[in-house]
């Protein structure tokens, strides 16, 4: 254990200290656009059993949970600057903290555009799980059957019948074997 006479002041590199506390706003920033969602496995149990008709719920879940993690990285990454800037002593040929700050804003922003084909993947992976474990009527609720299959990039055009297009959508999820409805499994 590394232990500091108090008399003895610490030299702090301002730079580390700016790049430091950049990253603690892009975590704040990441950690308050993820608040008041929920859990993607609830979500989907509200969706497909008793709740919204819509899987806009799963898609501000998944978004959410991303968004926290990518906060906790950058929340990790800013209180490692910050301890480098008490331990490294190194003098870069230009001013690290604006450079370095400004790239930690475009990570932040590139970050925050991936998102969306990561969120698009977690969904079509956690659908495709839920609706090969549990039944689900997809001819009864139509409208999320549609989303389900927009998700999924099944194609409808106006010679599909309503059973044409359910049967496209569960080829799409390898849901084989379509429910009963005499026996209502």
């Amino acid at each position: 254990m590394l232990v500091i006479p108090p008399d003895v002041a610490l030299p702090l590199n301002p730079d580390w200290v700016v790049l430091g506390l950049v990253c603690h706003v892009l975590a704040a920033l990441f950690f308050l656009s993820s608040l008041g969602r929920g859990r993607p496995r609830h979500r989907l149990r509200q969706i497909f059993e008793s709740g919204p008709t819509t899987l806009e719920v799963l898609r501000d879940a998944i978004h959410a949970k991303a968004r926290g993690q990518t906060g906790a990285v950058f929340l990790l990454l800013g209180t490692g600057f910050l301890l480098a800037s008490s331990w490294v002593q190194w003098e870069p040929p230009f001013s690290l903290s604006l450079w370095g700050g400004g790239g930690l804003a475009g990570l932040a922003v590139c970050l925050q555009l991936l998102l969306e084909s990561h969120v698009t993947r977690a969904m079509r992976n956690a659908v495709k799980d839920h609706l090969q474990k549990h039944s689900f009527s997809f001819e009864d609720q139509i409208a999320l059957t549609r989303e389900i299959g927009d998700l999924f990039g099944v194609i409808s055009s106006q010679e599909d019948t309503l059973e044409g297009y359910v049967r496209k959508v569960r080829d799409s999820l390898g849901i084989k074997i379509p429910p009963s409805r005499l026996f209502n499994r």
